[in-house]
């Protein structure tokens, strides 16, 4: 929520620290270098310490960016942009924590039940910070608002990990189905672990595929309400964006989010249990069961959000009514990736690994 929060207030953002595109675009760029450099060595230190701790860590340090991001003056835009830096560091620490905690309470099927509800935060978090953000802007006059508030979320969380979730051994699920315990796995250095990875053919095919994905992705989050503000200043001879009122661009960024939320759960949903039924051998997929269906599910939703984004794009300075439809199958097909995505390289190493390769997974996409 925190990271689209900003992408639904851009416009805003841009006029209070005098921005062009390049400087705005800045901001992400910034996210994601310190996201990316600090992504392998979470994944050192999850792999040899307590997770828990080290995903509270992150949690403090990225609500706290966005808080403190709220009250910078608009000549200092170069510590704004250390905020986003921070924001990418806690969000790295966090992200390569959880699924694997989460792989080590759960297998087969559990397992990815388990992925598919804790990729529901993608979509939903992004579809409320988009409504958030431009609400809070419009009711209380103020962008700065959007991230002042979001933080107590981030602060209610912050608690419950302290007080609910445990810190799980390593490789515990798999122990307890008769697999060899990670505690018995002899312990590797750094560097040995990167080799392992590299050798490891379907983890380095999905971690290509997926960079390609969140390239994407990444660049439709961000510029994706803005895109639709030009757009609309655009079929209404408008001169830029600032001649559209803020109910106007709240009602867009709502509208947006309401599409990245529906779209992305159905994704979701969809994608895990796709997957699930092809490698079972349910229903239709009775005749044609088989192990890599985690592969092709991940390789049609690349392929379907390819087709359905270009034609959004095509359709939005002709048909408005026509690009929301393909921008929610984009983001519908783009989801059915995420939770198969990460099932398909947790099992592909071993135990002592996950972190590790988790966090290269980010660094690289």
């Amino acid at each position: 929520m925190d990271r689209s929060t900003l992408a639904g207030v851009l416009t805003d953002v841009q006029r209070y620290f005098d921005l062009d595109d390049a400087k705005t675009g800045l901001l992400q760029t910034i996210f994601v270098i310190f996201n990316m450099l600090s992504a392998l060595l979470s994944g050192f230190l999850g792999d040899r310490y307590n997770r828990k701790w080290l995903m509270i860590f992150g949690i403090i340090l990225w609500i706290s960016a966005v808080f403190a991001s709220s009250f910078i003056p608009s000549d200092l835009y170069c510590l704004f942009l250390s905020c986003r830096g921070a924001l990418g560091l806690g969000v790295a620490c966090y992200f390569t924590v959880a699924p694997s905690i989460i792989a080590d309470m759960f297998v087969a099927n559990g397992r990815g039940r388990a992925l598919m509800f804790f990729y529901f935060a993608g979509p939903l978090g992004s579809g409320f910070g988009y409504m958030f953000g431009s609400y809070a802007n419009s009711l209380l006059n103020g962008w700065q608002w959007a991230l002042r508030l979001t933080p107590v979320f981030g602060t209610i969380c912050v608690v419950l990990v302290i007080l609910i979730i445990r810190e799980p051994e390593r490789g515990e699920a798999e122990t307890a189905t008769g697999a060899t315990a990670a505690n018995r796995i002899e312990a590797t250095s750094y560097w040995s672990d990167i080799v392992a990875l590299l050798q490891t053919r379907t983890y380095v095919s999905a971690t290509i595929a997926f960079t390609a994905v969140i390239f994407s992705m990444m660049s439709l989050s961000w510029w994706g309400p803005m895109s639709v503000c030009l757009a609309f200043a655009m079929n209404n001879k408008l001169n830029s964006t600032d001649d559209i009122n803020k109910q106007t661009q709240a009602q867009i960024n709502f509208l947006f989010g309401l599409i990245t939320m529906i779209g992305g759960l159905t994704g979701v949903i969809t994608g895990s249990l796709w997957a699930q039924m092809w490698s079972s051998g349910k229903c239709c997929f009775r005749w044609v069961r088989t192990k890599r269906s985690n592969a092709i599910v991940c390789a049609s939703g690349s392929f379907m959000g390819t087709f359905f984004l270009f034609f959004g794009l095509q359709f939005m300075e002709r048909n408005m009514s026509v690009a929301w439809v393909f921008i929610f199958l984009t983001i519908t097909a783009v989801f059915l990736i995420y939770p198969v995505n990460v099932e398909l390289y947790l099992v592909s190493f071993t135990s002592l690994l996950k972190f590790t390769g988790i966090a290269a997974n980010i660094q690289s996409s």
